[in-house]
């Protein structure tokens, strides 16, 4: 049996704890008690596991996962014994079968928590671990093989497992910069370790997550994402998230939608210049609906809502809706191509309804663009499978299978986005298959990824631009002038590739 064809058990709680011995649906993921623990949904959307007997905690499916993210609560050391630990362990596939992978405990050391990590499928190698307090590097130590740091109890997340430059690496986010000791290290502050193998090793794919402890009444686990696509990946609503694959056969599959509109997928990336939505060709010709809505730093605001776009199947046919509030662009400009070539522009137009179109002529593929290198404003590309009739708000029927929209005159400028959040509304199933970042390309003014003669010379005949200038102007900040920061931008990074 399949996850999604599981029967996992819902629990909402009002006011307390009421325990749960069966499965439960958290951030899109299947969790299972380990031993006589018990596992509830507490208010305030957080997964509680209940410690009966020493090593009963939880188990959580995380499919064909690139990475598993857990934020934890703080733990209560005061009313634990010493020697009280809580300790996650990745399990997946190195080449052959599901194997330990890696695993971090915390430990009651009595005044503390004491810290130990172990990259078990390498054969426990040595560790190297570096602390920062935001992005400076406080303190370091080489060549560990016992405990690796003591620190107080505060709330954390924990990134198991990446590779990075062919390295394992755990990653402890402290909710707060804290007084930490590295093993033969004087106390620093930080809010960031960084556990590294001293071996190297990858893997194929992180499969499931055990979380157990001992001694400790309850751990809180507050937030949860898989990785895929090079993104981190939450269910959201009643919704499920299912990866699988690797490299250009990745997929992550949505289900157990249902009407409310509040079930879907949310993910968050480093900051990017766009993000490439894909999907496998949805055919249902009932009601339904699909939104996509993206976030990113707005001038200097990290976090806040750049646009969204919707596509809503009616009895009558197919309503295309976008909005661009968030960056206070009140009206939009919209673009109709067929195979790449521009067939109609509509622009001014002040109604979230763009566009009409036929029953069950559901879209493909959706890229968010911050700014679009065509024109300079935020927008989206959606693209169809087959030309599709559709009927503009004004003017007259279009055959196309793109359809480009923007936000006119923005009070607000997008410096980068960063999140992605799909809501669906009784649509059964959806298969993405992409689900990626554009990286940002420093100093690429006409978006081909490269920093040549042609973006140089761009920018140096809009030099002395003062106002309303574009990134395919040359425009590299976003402060809609061309100036020598921009020129110095393009130079710094003259000759490369992204």
């Amino acid at each position: 049996m399949t996850r999604r064809s599981a029967v996992l058990a819902l629990i909402v709680l009002a006011t307390g704890a009421s325990s749960a011995s069966a499965a439960l649906n958290f951030r899109g993921l299947c969790h299972s008690p380990e031993g006589a623990a018990t596992i509830t949904l507490l208010p305030g959307d957080r997964l509680g596991v209940r410690i009966n007997a020493s090593g009963d905690g939880v188990s959580i499916d995380t499919t064909q996962a690139a990475l598993w993210t857990g934020s934890f609560e703080p733990l209560d050391a005061s009313a634990a014994p010493t020697g009280a630990f809580v300790e996650t362990t990745a399990i997946g596939v190195v080449t052959g079968p599901i194997v330990p992978l890696a695993n971090v405990q915390m430990q009651d050391n009595g005044a503390n928590l004491l810290l130990l990590a172990d990259f078990i499928f390498l054969g426990s190698p040595a560790r190297n671990v570096q602390l920062f307090n935001g992005d400076t590097l406080v303190a370091s130590a080489s060549g560990l093989t016992g405990a690796l740091a003591t620190l107080a109890s505060v709330d954390h997340m924990l990134e198991l497992l990446s590779v990075e430059g062919g390295v394992p690496v755990i990653t402890i986010r402290l909710g707060a910069p804290t007084v930490v000791t590295l093993t033969g290290q004087p106390p620093a502050i930080g809010n960031r370790i960084v556990i590294a193998s001293a071996a190297a090793g990858t893997f194929q794919s992180v499969r499931r997550i055990e979380a157990l402890a001992g001694g400790f009444d309850s751990f809180v686990i507050t937030d949860e994402t898989i990785g895929k696509f090079g993104g981190r990946h939450r269910g959201l609503g009643q919704a499920t998230i299912e990866a699988a694959g690797a490299g250009p056969t990745c997929t992550l599959t949505l289900a157990n939608v249902g009407p409310s509109g509040l079930d879907g997928v949310e993910s968050e990336y480093e900051p990017a210049d766009g993000i490439d939505l894909a999907w496998e060709p949805i055919t249902q010709t009932t009601p339904g609906a699909f939104e996509i809505a993206v976030r990113g730093t707005v001038s200097g605001i990290p976090g806040a809502p750049v646009g969204d776009i919707g596509i809503e199947q009616t009895a009558g046919g197919t309503i295309i809706r976008a909005d661009f509030s968030g960056l206070g662009s009140l009206s939009r400009r919209v673009e109709y191509y067929e195979n790449g070539s521009l067939l109609a522009v509509h622009t001014g137009i002040t109604t979230q309804e763009i566009a009409f179109g036929p029953l069950g002529q559901w879209p493909i593929a959706t890229t968010a663009r911050a700014p679009d290198f065509s024109n300079g404003m935020d927008g989206f590309r959606t693209y169809w499978a087959f030309p599709v009739v559709f009927q503009p708000v004004t003017g007259p029927p279009v055959l196309a299978d793109e359809i480009r929209v923007y936000g006119e005159n923005p009070t607000s400028t997008t410096n980068s986005l960063a999140a992605a959040s799909t809501h669906q509304e009784s649509i059964p199933e959806t298969v993405f298959g992409d689900l990626a970042p554009d990286p940002i390309c420093p100093g690429d003014v006409d978006g081909d990824n490269q920093v040549d003669l042609c973006d140089l010379s761009v920018l140096l005949g809009n030099f002395g631009t003062l106002e309303g200038a574009t990134r395919s102007d040359g425009d590299l900040d976003g402060d809609h002038d061309v100036d020598i920061t921009d020129l110095s931008t393009l130079l710094s990074v003259f000759g490369t590739s992204c």
